[in-house]
């Protein structure tokens, strides 16, 4: 268990690099080199061409963009907007969507991403993206587990450079080896002007795990057999020539030539009484593939990121229909914003105490009354929608703004609303008009 008495010290930063290092870092580099599509084949020593497939990134990327392809919304109430819209101009400035896509990169990879808020040399708060494979956060044993030190290192030459935070300041330890002994000083310590740690840890579901961790040995066993269904052709291709009753030479050095002959003219003369064929392994193309597609189905099941490339996914894309094939998806997204909205607040809590220390408002924002919206990166169908909007809009069940709110091309329905009903105003009967050019 580590003391700390209100500052950290060498032999915990020593203690807590090591187990970091020995423990969670080699998992993360391994969904690294997974999503990188640089992992490693099952029996690759063996193998003259092991191949990979790129279903690590695909499952990240298709279900990153899906989650939050398209920007975050925040509302709040009227009473506390224009402090809500003084962060959102600091998030406009530094393009948070963006931000938000690489931390759900992130998440979805190694299970859990990080965020740095800091203050600038403007003194302004901005954030910034730490690398899941040189960041840690480190929690107390509480009941409900908090946050203590925020961990981030960079190796600088022959040295690690070791950045700590607390919930009140930062620390400098710089790595120094005599022999094979590793021990920790501290360079530097400063106040970073926050009540709490700058570091957010935003995680992807409970357990931390990355979006296809459970189903790496799926990949795993989906490579293989393409690598050594490809070996199998390989082996095909350069089969071995078998003669019966024939010889083509006398000595080895004749039989070479002669070989070399016969593979040139790709033909050869065989007696009356000889044979000739190859000796090779029988292709079964046919289990192959019905293994691959197999091991496919699997990798996308328990990923719940459908195959999006499949030819029965798209049979029937009436909207019912597409809601049952994504629902999975769907339901992985739910768990998705729910713990990435913690980050979300998080940093608004973050940005909103650092305005306040500045005096730039008067008071703390209400997260209770902060409202997060993701909208699906989906394509949509307009014509089924329209249908819809015309069908409701006679019986005054729902409102024009939330009607409006369901096309697509409209970004703003109320304002889409006010402008259609001035635009109708004294032109009621413009559809039955007839214009008469002379």
């Amino acid at each position: 268990m580590i003391q700390y008495n209100g500052v950290i010290s060498a032999d915990a930063v020593k203690l807590l690099m090591e187990q970091f290092t020995t423990t969670i870092q080699p998992q993360r580099n391994m969904m690294y080199r997974y999503y990188l599509n640089t992992n490693p084949v099952p029996n690759e020593k063996n193998m003259e061409n092991p191949t990979r497939d790129a279903e690590a990134y695909y499952i990240t990327k298709t279900a990153v963009n899906y989650f939050i392809g398209n920007p975050v919304i925040y509302e709040t109430i009227e009473s506390q907007q224009a402090e809500l819209d003084t962060i959102l101009d600091l998030y406009h400035k530094q393009n948070k969507s963006s931000l938000d896509n690489l931390l759900a990169t992130d998440t979805s990879i190694y299970g859990v991403g990080y965020e740095l808020v800091y203050k600038d040399e403007a003194s302004e708060t901005k954030s910034a993206k730490l690398d899941p494979k040189q960041t840690f956060v480190v929690y107390d044993y509480k009941i409900v587990p908090e946050p203590v030190f925020g961990f981030y290192y960079q190796t600088k030459g022959s040295y690690k450079e070791v950045t700590v935070y607390d919930n009140e300041n930062r620390y400098i330890f710089k790595e120094v080896k005599k022999g094979k002994t590793t021990s920790y000083t501290m360079t530097e310590m400063e106040q970073h002007f926050f009540k709490e740690l700058p570091i957010i840890e935003a995680k992807n579901n409970s357990e931390q795990y990355g979006d296809f961790q459970r189903v790496v040995s799926l990949i795993d066993a989906l490579n293989m057999v393409e690598s050594n269904s490809i070996e199998d052709i390989q082996k095909h291709i350069n089969s071995l020539l078998k003669l019966i009753g024939y010889t083509l030479g006398d000595t080895p050095e004749e039989q070479l030539e002669n070989a070399m002959l016969v593979k040139k003219a790709g033909v050869i003369e065989i007696p009356d009484g000889g044979d000739a064929g190859f000796i090779s392994n029988t292709l079964t193309q046919a289990d192959v593939q019905v293994l691959k597609d197999n091991l496919m189905r699997k990798i996308h099941m328990y990923s719940f990121v459908p195959n999006l490339t499949d030819d029965s996914f798209a049979n029937n894309v009436s909207g019912v229909a597409m809601k049952y094939k994504l629902l999975g998806l769907d339901n992985l997204m739910l768990e998705k914003s729910r713990f990435f909205d913690v980050n979300l607040k998080k940093r608004l809590e973050l940005y909103d105490s650092m305005i306040i220390n500045g005096e730039t408002l008067g008071g703390g924002l209400d997260l209770t009354e902060v409202k997060i919206t993701y909208t699906r990166n989906l394509p949509n169908n307009d014509v089924e929608t329209a249908t819809m909007v015309a069908t409701l809009s006679p019986t005054g069940t729902v409102s024009k703004e939330t009607l409006s709110g369901q096309l697509s091309f409209v970004d703003d329905p109320e304002a889409e609303v006010e402008q259609a009903s001035k635009e109708t105003v004294g032109n009621t009967d413009f559809i039955n008009d007839t214009v008469i050019v002379e």
